[in-house]
């Protein structure tokens, strides 16, 4: 770049796409045995802590010249199917409690975006919501055979499945390039409020 104006103006008109969260459950609140957190913070206490912090890191993007912000909520990180083999179901398709805390995460991520849209001049944020249907796909399971790692990881030699666009998962966690266009496409397009908040990327990329 030739100068700090020139830069600026590039950062301005970039989208920035977040998509944070996720380990922090998976990886953290719900290993009790190696971290404190789930008995320092409830699941609201703790969902509230990490959409604050959220907050002051795009408020610092946004003080480095970034004004388009595309947030991503979590997604039904209790469908995975590595959760599902560590924690079980109880009878019920996913892990209801790594989903419950999920949505108690997204719940608090809308209303900053609304609040960063009104405090920050010329700011445009907007949320996207994890997609309804992706429960549709999870007794798929993974495209591969998953037990390398921690557990998570594909097996070493094992054979991925035949079809990958027939599946949300690659491994335990991670998900396929076809369920990331899919969801890239909802993203995109989608004219839900539920999905796309106060705008879908489309309209964002407008502005």
């Amino acid at each position: 770049m030739r100068n700090n104006t020139e830069t600026r103006l590039l950062l301005n008109q970039c989208i920035y796409s977040i998509q944070i969260g996720s380990n922090d459950y998976i990886n953290n609140y719900f290993k009790p045995e190696f971290y404190c957190t789930s008995r320092l913070f409830t699941q609201m206490q703790y969902a509230r802590l990490l959409v604050h912090q959220l907050s002051n890191q795009l408020k610092t993007l946004y003080n480095t010249g970034a004004r388009k912000f595309a947030v991503y909520g979590l997604s039904l990180i209790g469908c995975a199917p590595f959760a599902i083999l560590e924690y079980g179901t109880n009878g019920s398709l996913c892990v209801d409690k790594l989903n419950n805390a999920a949505a108690h995460f997204n719940e608090r991520l809308m209303p900053l975006v609304h609040q960063l849209n009104d405090d920050l001049p010329n700011a445009q944020f907007t949320y996207l919501g994890p997609a309804p249907d992706s429960t549709t796909f999870v007794t798929n399971g993974s495209c591969c055979k998953i037990g390398g790692g921690g557990g998570e990881l594909c097996l070493k030699n094992s054979k991925p499945c035949s079809n990958r666009r027939r599946f949300i998962f690659w491994d335990g966690y991670h998900p396929t390039e076809a369920w990331n266009e899919k969801v890239a496409e909802r993203a995109y397009s989608s004219e839900s409020s539920l999905e796309a908040n106060p705008f879908n990327i489309h309209k964002l990329a407008k502005l």
